[in-house]
């Protein structure tokens, strides 16, 4: 029986502070939840170059790139609302790390963008997590919009 998913999702990392190297090394090893996402590189304000042999992308590269089709966000929450912009401009699917955007009016300017260009946007978060279950959530996945 093959376990192999069918596709697999070029993804990059945005960010590569604690969040964004937790993400970068689950999509090097990636277990049943991620084994459908193929990690392409990086992307950082800082000059790294590569990291465990991943390699950094120009944030425009990674805008540009056809093998790019996920942008997983990982950067200082006050850059969420404007990298997500930026990627779903550029018709890439989008997770992001909480909080996806400052207030819910941006969060449905988003889903206006969403909607508008046919992608998704996913806040993954663990059930656990006190601070994501007591603060506003909102998530948009596969052309729907989730608030909890």
């Amino acid at each position: 029986m093959n376990t192999e998913p069918e596709r697999k999702f070029g993804v990059v990392a945005v960010g590569v502070s604690r969040a964004g190297s937790v993400r970068i090394w689950d999509l090097r090893n990636p277990h049943a939840s991620s084994e459908f996402l193929n990690l392409i590189g990086f992307v950082s304000r800082r000059e790294l170059g590569s990291i465990d042999e991943v390699p950094q992308l120009s944030l425009e590269d990674a805008l540009s790139s056809q093998e790019v089709e996920v942008a997983f966000i990982c950067s200082e929450s006050s850059s969420h609302e404007d990298y997500i912009r930026q990627f779903l401009n550029a018709g890439k699917h989008v997770l992001v790390e909480y909080p996806m955007t400052p207030s819910w009016v941006a969060a449905k300017d988003l889903w206006e963008l969403v909607e508008q260009k046919g992608k998704w946007v996913a806040m993954p978060y663990s059930r656990g997590s006190s601070q994501l279950r007591d603060s506003t959530q909102v998530s948009c996945i596969a052309g729907k919009l989730f608030t909890s």
